[in-house]
């Protein structure tokens, strides 16, 4: 027992404590040099579980989270971000979590042990299949998990990465998937990935120069480029290209995209 919690009332804990349990930032318990922000709405279940993968600055709080928690505050949504700090195998190392695994670190999988630590504290909380989320960095893992864990996802909103990994067996990864096997342990199910709606986004002033590929030399041809492989491989690919965003500034706007792509595509199913 908490020893600031014995003895208290129900009424002196809320007053005390208020539902500070469900918007609360939690050690990963499973590995705890992670760690995750859940938001769990004051409603019966079932609840639809939202994940959130943070960017290369790992920016937090964040506008995403708020616009996240009022989505899910509206709908009766639980809202996940997990924290992958920098520095877990090299001292200046922060790029790792975007491949999914680094140094014996599974990032993949810490995500999986977050998903199932929140379905103890909600059991409502609808664990088994989620709804992913990412930009820039956030985007890469997202969509390199996709790939990797389609069975658990019932769907996907890919932000601007500057990497992506494409369906295409003719290059090694990280930009194909020629060695996807030795890489992972398994092959992609391409079966799973048609049953997963994917939104694609952008900014039209994304159009730095991030270096020279097959893919193209900035995030917009590199993401027209990810959902024209999509739209080959046959998975149910959406792009949307904001107009006037940049990289850094339209955080917010691009999640209100996402949160009006899941009310339109999966209704009153996602959203009674």
């Amino acid at each position: 027992m908490d020893l600031l919690e014995a003895g208290l009332s129900p009424e002196a804990r809320e007053n005390l404590f208020g539902d500070a349990a469900g918007n609360m930032l939690w050690s990963c318990r499973a590995d705890p040099r992670f760690c995750y922000y859940a938001y769990l709405p004051q409603r019966e279940g079932p609840l639809p579980v939202i994940v959130y993968l943070h960017g290369t600055g790992r920016e937090y709080p964040s506008p995403v989270r708020e616009e996240l928690e009022a989505f899910g505050r509206r709908h009766g949504c639980c809202v996940l971000a997990p924290l992958f700090p920098g520095g877990i195998t090299q001292p200046d190392g922060f790029n790792g979590y975007k491949l999914l695994r680094e140094g014996g670190v599974c990032y993949d999988l810490a995500l999986l042990e977050m998903l199932r630590e929140l379905g103890e504290r909600c059991p409502a909380a609808q664990t088994r299949q989620v709804f992913l989320y990412g930009h820039s960095g956030g985007g890469q893992f997202v969509n390199r998990f996709f790939f990797l864990h389609p069975h658990r996802l019932r769907g996907v909103c890919i932000s601007a990465p500057g990497r992506p990994t494409f369906l295409d067996r003719t290059r090694p990864f990280y930009w194909g998937t020629q060695d996807w096997e030795a890489v992972f342990g398994g092959p992609i199910r391409m079966d799973l990935l048609r049953r997963v709606p994917v939104l694609l986004v952008v900014g039209s002033r994304e159009r730095a120069f991030i270096g020279e590929a097959f893919c193209g030399q900035n995030r917009v041809e590199r993401v027209q480029a990810l959902h024209k492989n999509f739209l080959e491989n046959g998975v149910p690919a959406t792009l949307a290209i904001l107009e006037g965003a940049d990289h850094d500034s339209a955080s917010r706007e691009r999640t209100r995209r996402f949160c009006q792509w899941l009310e339109g595509t999966f209704g009153e199913e996602f959203l009674a």
